[in-house]
This record gives C-alpha cells, structure tokens and sequence, in this order.
C-alpha cells in the first residue's frame, strides 16, 4: 500500500482571490488500475477519542488495505463504522469529509 501526503496549500480557505491556487496548481494524470482504492479524506485520520488518541494516517490505511476487495459503498460504511468505534462518545471536534475511488475495470478510452 501507498500512502501519498500532498504538499501545498489547504484548499478551501480564500486567502486571496485564487492567484496563488492558479500558481501553484500542478495538474498530473494518473494512471488508473483494476483493483485501485484511493480515499481522499480530510481530517479522518485527526478523530479523536475520550483519551485524546487520535484514529491516525496508519490505522486508516491498514484499515481500507484490509477491507478493499469489498464494494465501495461497503468500505465507506465499513470506515465510518470504525472511526465512529474508535471515537465512542468524544465530541466530533472537526468536520470531515472522504472521497472514495474504487477502480474495478478500466475500458479503453472512447476518443
């Protein structure tokens, strides 16, 4: 498993009118593989429970590593149920947000 950490500034908060977006938005094509599982989350990995513990970048990737050959709609569920666990009654301190992309096949682009 790869975990990849973006470098570069946060997303989301208007520091100027997008100039320095523009400038410093790099634009990369990936390729993409049968059996692929790429989560784009914000913050799961901050979630913390009533000891103060935060879920963590390891556990979240062990986690979707362990359960990928299910159906995405499942690993979702599957990872918030963890998370959720793992916090018990800690207040939710943060929002959070995950993208989840799953490759099952890639076809032949169509021109």
């Amino acid at each position: 498993m790869q975990i990849l950490v973006p470098d570069g500034m946060v997303v989301g908060l208007k520091l100027d009118s997008g100039e320095m977006f523009e400038r410093l938005l790099v634009e990369q094509t990936i390729a993409l593989q049968p059996a692929t599982v790429s989560v784009l989350h914000r913050r799961h990995q901050r979630a913390m429970n009533t000891r103060d513990d935060c879920f963590g970048e390891a556990r979240l990737g062990q986690l979707v590593e362990t359960h990928a050959h299910l159906p995405s709609d499942e690993l979702r569920e599957r990872v918030l149920r963890e998370i959720a666990a793992f916090v018990g009654d800690a207040p939710q301190h943060d929002d959070m947000t995950m993208i989840l992309l799953k490759i099952d096949e890639v076809s032949e682009a169509v021109a």
